[in-house]
């Protein structure tokens, strides 16, 4: 819904926002997790290091904490 400024007051709300460690605890044992096979580690470190920026943006953005769960889960998957 629109205020009288136009803006979406929805939006507004004081929502908590946390680091992206609250959504990836173990971030840096992901390539581990992926891995079949030792060579498989560095490729999967190049894949985080990738993702980290682009997690990191979401942690930080408007988006309600279960969106961003959400989109953090579907990354690791």
């Amino acid at each position: 819904m629109e205020d009288g400024d136009g803006e979406n007051y929805q939006n507004n709300r004081a929502t908590p926002r946390h680091g992206l460690e609250h959504y990836c605890r173990d971030l840096n044992s992901w390539p581990r997790s992926w891995m079949g096979l030792e060579k498989d580690l560095p490729p999967g470190e190049q894949l985080v290091t990738l993702f980290r920026p682009f997690l990191e943006h979401l942690a930080m953005s408007n988006l309600s904490p279960k969106t961003i769960q959400k989109h953090v889960d579907n990354m690791w998957y």
